[in-house]
């Protein structure tokens, strides 16, 4: 299977801090159309890493390694052709929708900006997008002329899916996209996340904490501990067979929801061969 996204002996220091690494020889790879699932408790270096392969990182912080995007070197590009590779290849659905969105503009407003950023088109072609965009993740096109806060928490999640894949891009990094929302909710939010990457054929790198989540939704998992990689493979692979002390602690702490999951994947998949997109 063709990689999209392939990261190696990735390493992450901070200007402010102890001199130690965030993000210690992180190698990953995301292929075309699958969901990577990178999993580890807070503060483990997952959304260092996903913001890393970004360049999203204060100034300063000290980068090195290799990251490779459709065979392109993203660390060493100059920044106006990475300008031109957001959004329309590789978007970010950050962790706050509220702090991620101006709350004195329209939501309509604020995707009429991006379009226009990077696609020469008229106020009314964009429109039309936006709308498009909107109705692709279940939000009545009609609100896009509501502020923020006139969205629910759910509603500005999925928002932000809707924006992060309005120029439709390849591959879509989506940071704990559930932060903040009851269980309900964060059902809805993933459930759209899923149905936006299987219609337009996106592959995701998921950052959460949430074995559960990983189990349901993903292709492969990376267990990331203390900056490090210590476990990747697949769904079935690495949550029925454990090969780290860790990520079997994080397994039995995620209760038996992550492990029927995926049991009942391996049983799917192993009565349709070929399917597993990681094979």
């Amino acid at each position: 299977m063709t990689s999209l996204l392939e990261v190696a002996n990735l390493t992450v220091r901070f200007a402010r801090g102890d001199g130690g690494a965030a993000v210690s020889d992180v190698s990953l790879s995301v292929h075309e159309g699958e969901t990577l699932g990178v999993v580890g408790e807070s503060g483990c270096g997952k959304t260092t890493t996903a913001r890393a392969v970004l360049r999203l990182l204060p100034r300063g912080t000290a980068v090195s390694g290799s990251v490779r995007f459709g065979g392109r070197d993203l660390l060493g590009m100059p920044k106006r052709e990475l300008r031109r590779l957001r959004w329309h290849e590789l978007a970010l659905v950050p962790q706050s929708a509220m702090n991620s969105l101006d709350p004195v503009r329209t939501v309509e407003s604020q995707f009429i900006e991006i379009i226009r950023v990077h696609v020469r088109c008229s106020r009314r072609e964009a429109r039309r997008t936006v709308h498009a965009a909107l109705a692709d993740v279940g939000i009545d096109p009609d609100r896009g002329s509501s502020y923020p806060h006139q969205f629910s928490g759910g509603m500005r999640q999925r928002a932000l899916i809707a924006m992060a894949t309005v120029l439709r891009p390849r591959l879509l990094i989506a940071d704990e996209p559930t932060t903040g929302l009851d269980v309900i909710v964060q059902d809805q939010v993933l459930r759209t996340l899923e149905q936006v990457q299987q219609r337009h054929g996106l592959a995701v790198l998921l950052v959460t904490h949430d074995l559960g989540v990983v189990a349901e939704m993903c292709d492969r998992i990376a267990v990331i501990r203390q900056g490090e990689i210590v476990e990747v493979g697949t769904v079935s692979e690495v949550i029925l067979n454990p090969q780290h002390e860790y990520t079997a602690r994080l397994i039995a702490a995620a209760g038996h929801h992550a492990q029927t999951t995926a049991e009942e994947r391996a049983v799917a998949l192993a009565s349709t061969p070929g399917t597993e997109r990681d094979r």
